[in-house]
């Protein structure tokens, strides 16, 4: 469904902790996606570095600074390792607010905006949260035994989708 939804104009916005908790297909079907990286844990530094990171193969790593040696060294470059290693690192040390975007073959580093401080009671909060319940949630309680059922039902089924995914 997302490889088609598209050309029909509908845009999803997917946010997630860690990349383990999508399946194979949902990551083939991200491909074209833009891609927003906050400071990741290594395992997903590893996988996003060369997703995110560029590799320059004549990017250089060390040249011999004197003059009447020149003639008689090259430089030394970095490897492909060392270049995802750096973005790995990069990746995992980011600072609060700070991100990576990735936008077709470049990645751009970026700053959020801070969230201001919250300027209601927590009475206030709690009436909200409590207006919302009322009005969104309905209490298992009031569900006849059909629903409860089918409810179970689609949960078990989902947690099967999981496992084979």
């Amino acid at each position: 469904m997302l490889s088609l939804a598209r050309k029909y104009g509908l845009y999803l916005t997917l946010a997630h902790q860690t990349w383990s908790q999508l399946s194979g297909r949902l990551h083939g079907a991200l491909q074209n996606a833009v891609e927003i990286a906050f400071r990741l844990g290594r395992s997903d530094a590893e996988w996003a570095a060369p997703r995110f990171g560029h590799f320059e193969p004549l990017a250089i790593k060390h040249e011999v600074p004197d003059p009447y040696q020149v003639d008689r060294t090259h430089p030394v470059f970095y490897s492909v390792q060392e270049t995802f290693e750096s973005w790995t690192r990069e990746l995992t040390e980011l600072k609060p607010r700070h991100a990576y975007v990735k936008l077709g073959s470049r990645s751009v580093k970026i700053r959020t905006l801070p969230v201001p401080a919250r300027r209601t009671s927590n009475e206030v909060l709690k009436k909200i949260l409590d207006a919302y319940s009322t009005r969104l949630l309905v209490p298992k309680a009031s569900l006849s035994s059909t629903e409860v059922v089918q409810d179970q039902t689609l949960k078990a089924e989902r947690v099967d989708r999981i496992g084979k995914d």
